[in-house]
């Protein structure tokens, strides 16, 4: 029976007949109704349910993107993390299409607040259902709606950046494709996966599929990952064969907190203390939101307090 009665929630729950790839689809349904109005309620949730799994070729909803998207990340670092994330979102884009995006993530970052979720936990699970109707929107020609999506921020303090010199003691403690692997990051400000994929074509790293749901991007070579551009591609597993040497050594040098992705934010900090504006970060680091470049805005304001405490 699609509705029941949720005794712990003590409110009726729809549950559908079908599922989103192997995760049910259920729904809190509001509180105070009575049965009757339950039932009709659930009818019209599976009716909506159905004509998307078993009708409506050409209707473009927000359930196909996803159960695309997890298909083309099943074997992908986190995989189970990201099936996690994207079954919390399965009632609020039950029978939804694309275009209700927006109203999707509205109605889902009012649900999670009140269930007292971090602004951090929407983000990482809106920023997936971003990440999926883009790709879904790049493979079909459709123009995305994606960007029309309100994002909260995540919840983070000041962000953690190594300096150039922080940088170079790590990367002096590492061999071969390491070091080569930990300069690249630095100087391109590639995440690792991109890193792991990319290749090299004239003065340019080029990577394919982002996890923006870019098709192509494509960064400058900086000149000094000439001597290392012979590591690409990187062979080997990421987490043995980069990760697992570079925790180490920032564990040997007290570098506390500080990741392989650190050194994306790294790339952004060297950018602002060379001069470089939050428009400059954006396009390196390939940010589409402007919420995403802010997390930086605190390093402007150093550069700009540092360089108006040189004034004698």
């Amino acid at each position: 029976m699609p509705v029941h009665y949720d005794k712990a929630k003590s409110r009726w729950r729809w549950q559908s007949s079908s599922s989103l790839g192997n995760l049910r689809v259920s729904k809190l349904l509001p509180r105070g109704i009575k049965e009757a109005e339950a039932k009709a309620i659930g009818d019209k949730l599976e009716a909506r349910k159905a004509v998307e799994v078993y009708g409506l070729e050409g209707a473009h909803t927000i359930e196909k993107a996803l159960m695309q998207y997890l298909g083309e990340q099943q074997k992908a670092k986190g995989y189970r993390e990201l099936v996690s994330h994207i079954h919390r979102l399965a009632p609020y884009v039950a029978g939804r299409t694309i275009e209700e995006c927006a109203e999707v993530a509205k109605e889902y970052t009012a649900a999670a607040r009140a269930e007292g979720l971090s602004d951090t936990t929407v983000h990482v699970r809106l920023s997936y259902l971003r990440a999926a109707l883009n790709r879904y929107c790049k493979g079909n020609k459709l123009p995305s709606p994606a960007h029309w999506m309100d994002i909260p921020a995540p919840e983070k303090g000041p962000t953690l950046a190594l300096t150039r010199k922080q940088m170079l003691a790590v990367a002096r403690k590492l061999k071969g494709k390491v070091r080569a692997f930990v300069l690249v990051a630095f100087y391109s400000g590639m995440r690792a996966g991109e890193i792991m994929r990319c290749t090299v074509e004239g003065d340019e790293f080029v990577v394919r599929g982002t996890k923006n749901g870019d098709a192509e991007a494509r960064t400058p070579v900086h000149p000094k990952l000439a001597p290392y551009l012979r590591h690409i591609p990187f062979p080997g597993t990421y987490r043995a064969s980069y990760y697992k040497p570079y925790e180490r050594v920032v564990g040997s040098l007290g570098l506390e907190g500080v990741t392989m992705h650190t050194l994306r934010h790294s790339t952004a900090s060297a950018i602002i203390s060379n001069g470089g504006s939050l428009a400059d970060v954006g396009a390196v680091l390939r940010h589409k939101s402007a919420a995403s470049v802010m997390r930086y805005a605190h390093m402007h304001t150093e550069a700009k307090r540092k360089a108006l405490g040189r004034i004698k």
